[in-house]
């Protein structure tokens, strides 16, 4: 049954809260023209800034921001499909889960959402339509956000994963945790187009809880742009994790250096697991750390 308690609110601003904290210290923002522009260990460029930041909140820029929260599975009445006439988007619970439900004139098209504790609610507005979107914890910090809009004729969802932390005219920035070298929090982002369809901007997490983590091998790293240059870091040295796309490439920093290296990576063949250089990570470092 679908639960909104105080304790899951409280464990999932804790949760943001941490993320937008160490966010204003990001080496790396969301497409654009990055400072550095990190390859993959495949060829393909990431996109990986060392100047810009990643922002929190609900305002992305200085300008007011198309994204306003509103209480959970509260109605909205508005023009969703920017026809002139006025659309509701209202929410059914029951025992089994929870119902979006819109309607237009004598029209009702529905949509299931999941079973979970649901957290919060935003209208994405923009002068070409609105979107609804609604944040969800599945299990235990396992976050999605369901992306609801109207064409005129059917009601569409997306689901991304991970849960809202801002947005300006054109992007849609999620909070969430990835594996790679252990769990660390990270942030994602979406393009939003003139007629409201998302899609990643990259396929780069950007970690915003940074931290060292230590080498139990030698490795080599890949300096960024410098078209193969490499650098050693000995076992009992460290690195800083500060971006991945979960396939091949980990960006990090030396302690102490603002450069950015590359470290590539493989999934393991039941994909449990990344290995370094044929190691399993817990293996090529000490001490991972995991969340539970």
């Amino acid at each position: 049954m679908p639960v909104q308690k105080e304790y899951t609110n409280l464990k999932r601003i804790m949760f943001l809260a941490a993320v937008m904290l160490v966010s204003a210290l990001l080496l790396s923002a969301c497409g654009g023209n990055p400072a550095h522009t990190a390859t993959g260990t495949a060829g393909g460029t990431a996109g990986v800034s060392a100047s810009a930041t990643v922002t929190g909140g609900t305002t992305g820029t200085e300008e007011a921001s198309p994204l306003k929260e509103v209480s959970c599975f509260s109605s909205v009445s508005t023009d969703f499909d920017n026809d002139g006439a006025s659309e509701t988007l209202s929410f059914e619970q029951d025992a089994d889960g929870v119902t979006a439900v819109l309607t237009d004139g004598e029209k009702r098209m529905e949509y299931r959402l999941p079973q979970a504790y649901y957290g919060s609610q935003y209208v994405y507005c923009r002068g070409d339509g609105t979107a609804v979107l609604v944040d969800y914890d599945l299990a235990s910090d396992d976050y999605e956000t369901c992306f609801i809009t109207y064409d005129g004729g059917r009601l569409l969802t997306v689901t991304l994963t991970g849960s809202v932390v801002s947005a300006d005219s054109g992007q849609l920035r999620l909070a969430g945790t990835i594996e790679v070298l252990g769990s660390w929090q990270a942030v994602s982002c979406y393009d939003i187009d003139g007629a409201l369809n998302i899609s990643r901007t990259d396929d780069v997490y950007r970690i915003t809880d940074w931290r060292e983590i230590e080498c139990a091998v030698e490795l080599t790293l890949v300096k960024d742009g410098s078209g193969g240059e490499t650098v050693t870091v000995p076992a009992g040295g460290s690195i800083i994790p500060v971006a991945a796309n979960l396939r091949d490439t980990v960006w990090c920093r030396v302690p102490g250096e603002e450069q950015l290296y590359i470290l590539g990576v493989t999934l393991s063949p039941d994909e449990s697991i990344f290995l370094v250089d044929g190691i399993p990570e817990n293996e090529a470092f000490n001490d991972l750390r995991y969340y539970d």
